[in-house]
């Protein structure tokens, strides 16, 4: 769990797993919150048809903590969309599924400033860095829907952007392909 040093509120940034959003409107993401408004959580999310908001639930968590979150469809449950969160550091962890099936397309992992409206974001909290450790995806069509690293599927690294300022980037894979840090260099400018 990366820690925050900003002192604004206005300052926000969400780190997550996702299957399913790269041009589809079939999400289902859950992650950690780091900012200062809001402080340290957990939280889950569907996004498209018979989607629900950002539900803030999970195990307490806090700035350092090492946490696990995985996400699942038709595969811890049948027919259902799952969801893991472990707080490695304090022992909690949680479960919950949904009635709700998004797109196959994509496996995601994230840091993104939250928005505030429709095409407006808060600045991008100072995070310093999300270290990124085990990330697997499993597809039934594509490896037998037995987790592969990410250098097994056709994949991109993209940094963040606004108005030509570096806001955050990437390492690039570790070796093995299933490891890489996100890293923290401008909160740019918010909208809201």
């Amino acid at each position: 769990m990366p820690c925050y040093s900003g002192t604004n509120n206005s300052q926000r940034a969400l780190e997550w797993i996702g299957i399913g959003g790269y041009s589809s409107s079939q999400l289902w993401q859950a992650g950690t919150e780091t900012d200062h408004a809001e402080g340290y959580w957990f939280w889950w999310e569907k996004v498209g048809a018979g989607g629900v908001p950002i539900q803030y639930q999970g195990p307490a968590v806090a700035c350092g903590n090492y946490v696990d979150v995985e996400v699942d469809y038709n595969y811890s449950v049948l027919g259902k969309a799952y969801l893991w969160m472990q707080n490695y550091t304090n022992g909690q962890y949680w479960s919950h599924q949904e009635s709700f099936v998004p797109s196959n397309n994509s496996a995601e992992w994230i840091v993104e400033r939250t928005s505030c409206g429709s095409g407006k974001n808060y600045v991008l909290a100072p995070f310093g860095s999300v270290n990124w450790d085990s990330a697997y995806a499993a597809n039934t069509t594509t490896g037998g829907n037995v987790g592969q690293p990410i250098t097994y599927y056709n994949y991109s690294e993209l940094p963040m952007y606004q108005n030509g300022v570096d806001l955050s980037d990437n390492s690039g894979l570790g070796s093995g392909g299933t490891t890489f840090t996100t890293y923290y260099h401008s909160s740019g400018v918010s909208y809201c």
